[in-house]
């Protein structure tokens, strides 16, 4: 199928644009800007348009690695936009201020037909949505809309996936050795929270590509969707010296893990100045997060109201798919075992 990019067919302008644009987004979400690199989702951002064109609010929930994130971000408001929707951004730093001031206001907003409510927004993805929903509970007409206007991620199909796969790698000229496509949607079946496993493991075939090819033997070498993450981390964490290695352990145990109680563990977002407080040697610590965001293991963003930069693990499935942050995390527990033990 040929696809057009600014006018132009595919064949005429992807060819070889793949040398300079990677389409894959890791564990990033996708955002606005990568619309024209997001596939598979097309009958659910449809589903979302059409029933926002009867109503004025929509929660979009989904658990962590579903997706909804990039949904939201990179299907729906674009669509929205195209219809002449104007959409205001709603996000911060700390999404329990939000709950404790609830944004009331969207609801009568003049600017604006759609609000768009995403709840478990990307610090607490794994947070349970009862919590969310006790203390929306306090406010009537907020409630109310949640609770009434809800909408599930769910799982893509294997067409969808497929899409997903392929679709952006041939906008910038990029091609699957045969059957390889196959192989992935297979193992992406046994995959929890497979999406952002497969984005990652895609990240990674770009980077070991033959020309223009996407290889088998690379799909091999990386460990495929279940193992790409763990092992990418790996390489990164054999990359730190021993001291190094501790700071890191630090910034996670103590900054960027919300340890579940009875439930999975989830990442929290952590001020930068947090983040090197607690590595215990800011200039050290400095170093060790420039080298795992160069490796988009951890992301930075910028909150300009507070005028503070952000911290966030790139994705929960670092959390749940890399043995050495569960063992941190053991230990870390049974730490406090012996510690309430001794008191």
């Amino acid at each position: 199928m040929a696809v057009g990019i600014a006018g132009k067919q595919a064949g005429e302008s992807a060819s070889r644009l793949y040398e300079t644009v990677c389409p894959f987004r890791s564990l990033e979400v996708f955002r606005e800007e990568h619309k024209d690199y997001f596939f598979g989702r097309d009958n659910v951002v449809q589903r979302l348009q059409h029933y926002l064109q009867e109503h004025r609010f929509l929660a979009v929930i989904g658990p962590s690695g579903s997706g909804k994130s990039s949904v939201v971000q990179a299907g729906l408001i674009p669509a929205l936009k195209s219809r002449g929707s104007k959409m205001e951004d709603g996000r911060s730093r700390d999404p329990q201020s939000s709950i404790v001031d609830p944004p009331s206001s969207i609801l009568n907003h003049r600017s604006f037909r759609y609000a768009l409510f995403t709840p478990q927004a990307d610090p607490f993805e794994g947070l349970a949505f009862a919590f969310f929903l006790d203390k929306c509970a306090a406010y009537a007409d907020l409630n109310t809309f949640i609770i009434d206007h809800l909408f599930q991620i769910g799982p893509m199909s294997a067409k969808d996936l497929r899409e997903a796969i392929e679709e952006p790698a041939q906008r910038v000229g990029l091609e699957f050795e045969k059957g390889l496509v196959e192989i992935m949607l297979k193992d992406a079946a046994g995959a929890p929270g497979e999406l952002p496993l497969i984005e990652h493991a895609l990240l990674e075939l770009y980077e070991r590509r033959s020309g223009n090819q996407l290889t088998q033997a690379a799909y091999t070498e990386i460990g495929g969707i279940s193992g790409a993450l763990a092992k990418r981390a790996d390489a990164e964490f054999a990359r730190l010296t021993p001291a190094q290695q501790e700071i890191l352990r630090k910034m996670f145990v103590l900054r960027l893990i919300q340890p579940g109680e009875g439930t999975e563990d989830t990442r929290r977002r952590a001020t930068k100045e947090e983040l090197l407080a607690a590595g215990g040697n800011a200039k050290a610590a400095e170093t060790v997060l420039q080298q795992w965001t160069n490796a988009r293991l951890l992301t930075t963003t910028r909150d300009e109201e507070k005028k503070q930069e952000i911290v966030d693990v790139a994705h929960e499935a670092l959390i749940r798919t890399w043995p050495k942050v569960q063992d941190w995390l053991k230990d870390e527990r049974e730490n406090t075992r012996l510690i309430g033990q001794l008191r």
